[in-house]
């Protein structure tokens, strides 16, 4: 069932350009675009996001599953992206925030959904928190 819900939310996403279901509980909900690792195809990701100056920072909790989700394998092996966010699209670079800043940003979405701070408890992988910086618009 939970399958179900998050492709029929990434659909309704994809199809209304990031303006319909830009939410899931109180975070706001982007859309990040990369390439398979191994298949070259391209892959979209929905994701909640807390905003960071004029970035967004999204983790890599996968749930709170002791293996990492695809999309950040993904994004490991480039060194831009896009993302869309309520119709716009744009450029970004990544890097992965680390020590303060990432346990800052991990308490912002805890504070905003309990489920993060459980996900940081079943797990025995550090969970990476992920910057994306806007380059430009597409």
């Amino acid at each position: 069932m939970l399958e179900l819900f998050w492709r029929t939310h990434k659909w309704i996403l994809r199809a209304s350009g990031g303006r319909l279901f830009a939410r899931i509980g109180k975070l706001p909900v982007l859309m990040l675009y990369t390439k398979g690792r191994k298949s070259g195809e391209a892959r979209m990701n929905a994701l909640s996001y807390v905003p960071h100056g004029g970035a967004y920072a999204v983790v890599a909790s996968n749930a709170g599953a002791d293996f990492h989700p695809g999309w950040w394998l993904n994004l490991r092996g480039m060194s831009e992206a896009e993302l869309q966010i309520r119709g716009k699209r744009m450029e970004v670079k990544w890097r992965e925030a680390k020590g303060k800043e990432a346990e800052e940003l991990y308490v912002r979405f805890a504070d905003s959904d309990a489920r993060y701070a459980e996900y940081w408890r079943r797990t025995k992988r550090e969970i990476p928190v992920v910057v994306l910086e806007p380059e430009k618009e597409t």
